[in-house]
């Protein structure tokens, strides 16, 4: 009657990571399921919580290893490159700016002093885009 529970944390597990969105409910209801099974299996509670146990930190590790080397910087290096209008720069050479339908700090990180005007996305640290000079046209 013990994988009864298990089963149920599982499912609760499951419908909080349906409303929360964040992936660690999912490794929770994959080690709350390997402990069901244990159960049903006549394991003892020792085994069972060593099963759950086994069964996170599994799902941990398949998708720390199955997001390895491609993680967010794939989608990242789609806007280095980009060219944005930026209307005034603040005393330390940052701004805000619109981009992607929300509002974005920008820090210059080129040469010399920024200007208002198109710059060029050389980078993004966290949520701060790294901006630069616009290239000059090769016409």
């Amino acid at each position: 009657m013990s994988y009864f529970l298990w089963w149920l944390l599982t499912g609760v597990a499951l419908v909080l990571e349906l409303v929360s969105f964040t992936a660690v409910l999912l490794f929770f209801a994959l080690g709350f399921a390997t402990a069901a099974l244990m159960s049903w299996l006549g394991s003892s509670l020792t085994a069972q919580l060593l099963a759950a146990s086994v069964g996170m930190l599994a799902g941990m590790a398949w998708w720390a290893w199955r997001r390895d080397g491609r993680g967010t910087a794939a989608a990242q290096d789609l806007d280095v490159g980009r060219l944005l209008a930026i209307y005034e720069w603040d005393a330390r050479g940052e701004a805000e700016v619109i981009y992607r339908g929300s509002v974005w700090r920008a820090r210059w990180t080129g040469e010399g002093t920024p200007q208002a005007g198109l710059c060029r996305i050389a980078a993004l640290q966290g949520n701060v885009l790294l901006m630069q000079a616009r290239k000059p046209s090769s016409d």
